[in-house]
Order: C-alpha cells, then structure tokens, then sequence
C-alpha cells in the first residue's frame, strides 16, 4: 500500500479539520482483492469525508473532501471492469460499500453513488458488447474521470433552459420525478 496526503481546502474551519489528514489507500490495481477490501475503502473514505459532513448538510455545500478521498483510494474505480484496470465488482458490493460509506458522509455517499450507477450500466453494456463503452471506462480507470449523470423517470416532465450569460449560463427549471 501507499499513502496519500490530502492538502486542505481553502476556506474550510480549522477547528473541524485534522491538522494533517491522511488516508491509507492500496497501490491500484493490486487491491481491492475481496468485497470485504471495497467496503474497507468506502469506511476509510467515510472517515476522510465525516469531519465536513456537518457543515455540508448546513449549508448544502459540495462535498470536496470526500472526492478527494475517493480520488486518492481509487474507489471510484471499484465497479470497473477488471480486464479494464478496475476492481470488476457488481452492485452487490458496490451497495454495501455505499452503505458504509454513508454511516460516515451521507453526501459523498450520494454524490459517488450517480457515477457508481453510470459505472456498473457502462461495465453491462461493455459486457454485452455495446461499442464505445470500453473507452470511456477505462477514463475512470486512467484519467480518475467521475461521472454524474441526471435523469428523470418522465422526460415529458423535464422543464429546464439553459441561458448563455458572459462567463457561463443560467440554468433554470423544474424536473419531475
């Protein structure tokens, strides 16, 4: 194994933060070998993200600190396929390791859970041999590419503009679910 120092984030309370914060990751990709190492990841992870869980839920901030920690370990490679570099696990453990994650930072949890789903259709359609899938999984695996992804049960019930303004866009709207 490896460990990876993570640097702080501007702008964070000292008093929540670990002087010196540090996760112990497996070199990748010799680990994870057993479900039982992915969802040791996640609680590690959890333990990365725990102390900012607070403030987010207060003031409906991004969760950094818990996509640096997902970065670093090299969870969010867990649901790749092995032959592609990753830890080729299914939702089985994915949902447990999630679940223990979540006792931690409900918020990491949920923000990794959108690439997790992205992650394991993608590993089934790249099973089944749909064209294309290959490349963007290994990105995951290479690049640490993250992959979010909204979506509506109802398309007909999606009401969103995006207005182009000097610098970016507004983005107004509703979505049903």
């Amino acid at each position: 194994g490896r460990s990876c120092k993570l640097p702080r984030r501007a702008g964070l309370p000292r008093a929540a933060e670990p002087a010196e914060r540090r996760i112990r990751v497996p070199d990748w990709p010799a680990a994870p070998q057993d479900p039982r190492d992915v969802i040791e990841l996640a609680r590690l992870v959890g333990l990365e993200a725990a102390p900012f869980a607070v403030r987010h839920d207060r003031e409906g901030t991004f969760v950094h600190e818990g996509y640096e920690a997902i970065r670093a370990s090299g969870y969010a490679k867990v649901a790749v396929p092995k032959e592609l570099g990753g830890g080729g696990y299914g939702l089985d453990t994915i949902c447990r390791a999630q679940a223990m994650l979540a006792r931690h930072c409900a918020n990491t949890a949920l923000a990794i859970a959108m690439h997790h789903h992205n992650v394991l259709s993608l590993a089934w359609r790249c099973r089944t041999g749909v064209q294309g899938t290959e490349s963007l999984l290994s990105r995951v695996v290479e690049e640490g590419l993250l992959l979010a992804t909204s979506g509506t049960m109802d398309q007909s019930r999606v009401d969103v503009k995006a207005v182009p303004t000097e610098g970016g866009f507004v983005v107004n709207g509703r979505k049903g679910l």
